[in-house]
């Protein structure tokens, strides 16, 4: 196998990221492309969070997406301040989860964050 090792700078950022996102291929992106940004509606939650489990949930997952997502009646600003952003945080359903229901409310202003994001940060944060 011949990997092509790239470090994202500020001269190649975009040869970074149109070089991996030709080796992204998920036969389930049709979940995430067809829910986000639009009205979220419990069929939506439900596929935004199919989509992000990469698989069918768990009864026991599906019932944390019933309690801490669906059920949930928060009004969400169309501004979030930090002080609510917070509060969104700490609430239960998950570290990870929580911040993915940020991102489906706000998509461009939170960003997807888990471990492979995680760990991606942490290796070029020390190249």
């Amino acid at each position: 196998m011949n990997l092509r090792i790239l470090i994202p700078q500020e001269s190649n950022f975009f040869e970074f990221v149109d070089f991996w996102s030709q080796q992204y291929n998920y036969s389930k992106e049709s979940l995430y492309d067809d829910n986000i940004g639009k009205e979220l509606t419990e069929e939506r939650i439900l596929e935004l969070f199919r989509w992000k489990n990469g698989s069918i949930l768990s009864q026991k997952k599906l019932k944390s997406v019933y309690d801490n997502y669906i059920n949930d009646t928060t009004v969400f600003p169309e501004h979030p301040s930090d002080e609510f952003t917070k509060e969104q945080l700490m609430k239960s359903g998950g570290a990870i989860w929580r911040i993915f229901w940020l991102h489906c409310h706000y998509p461009v202003r939170f960003p997807i964050y888990d471990q492979h994001v995680h760990r991606a940060i942490a290796k070029i944060g020390h190249t």
